[in-house]
């Protein structure tokens, strides 16, 4: 996608804000049963070990460039760091994050 191409974001909110879309009010909510059975999101099996938390503060500045990355490649905030994070483990000579998990 050429930059000619892409639509112009601040056009675009410009207009919705100028020309707001009539919407339905929201439906109240049902009651749910308390009978129901609660489900795990992710499920896992006895050889998968689900994903940890890993924090890192940056400056505000930093994470709306990464935010404004990922709407420019279309991709996720979280693909982006996973990205960086194998980066890190090639420049220090270390396995991947696929093989670090396989084990």
């Amino acid at each position: 996608m050429t930059k000619k191409n892409r639509p112009n974001l601040v056009d675009h909110i410009t207009s919705i804000t100028q020309n707001p879309i009539e919407t339905e009010k929201p439906k109240p909510k049902q009651a749910v049963s308390k009978t129901r059975k609660q489900v795990s999101v992710t499920e896992t099996t006895p050889d998968s070990v689900p994903d940890v938390q890993l924090t890192a503060y940056v400056h505000p500045k930093v994470k709306k460039e990464i935010k404004m990355l990922s709407i420019e490649y279309e991709t996720t905030v979280k693909a982006l760091l996973d990205g960086g994070i194998e980066h890190i483990l090639k420049k220090y000579g270390r396995q991947t994050m696929k093989e670090i998990s396989e084990k």
